[in-house]
């Protein structure tokens, strides 16, 4: 019985996180959502706290703080070039001005590929335990 609610228990937890999936967003993105930012080309943007610019930025993901005018401000997640990720950046405020973005895309939630997980991890954790059990019967019967 302890290994029937264990292997639930996994399931449970291996469908927990969710399944999320970057979706197109309206130019103006809701404040507090996740985006990933794609830039028109290689731009200079700008971070605070401290006031740092970074060159041939390509990419920004992370959640916005604040949406103006002519710019996003967003907590980075990453900033990203060519080369990679520039380490270090997590948690800062960068600006974005909105000539240079390209596309934003915004984390969603996929409540159906979560429910579908989910029944795969069950799926399998009932699979387990059927053959534990299957093997348990056959061994008593053995003895």
């Amino acid at each position: 019985m302890a290994l029937h609610r264990g292997l639930v228990l996994a399931a449970v937890l291996a469908a927990a996180p969710g399944c999320y999936a970057y979706r197109p967003a309206p130019p103006t993105p809701n404040p507090d959502a996740t985006v990933r930012i794609v830039l028109v080309g290689p731009s200079t943007l700008t971070t605070l706290s401290p006031a740092v610019k970074h060159e041939a930025v390509l990419e920004a993901a992370g959640r916005v703080t604040a949406v103006g005018g002519d710019t996003l401000a967003i907590r980075l997640g990453e900033l990203r070039t060519g080369a990679g990720v520039i380490p270090g950046l997590s948690g800062q405020v960068a600006l974005i001005p909105r000539n240079a973005i390209l596309s934003i895309q915004e984390r969603r939630f996929q409540g159906g590929l979560t429910f579908l997980a989910g029944l795969g991890a069950l799926g399998i954790a009932a699979t387990i335990l059927t053959v534990v059990l299957i093997g348990a019967i056959i061994r008593a019967a053995a003895l």
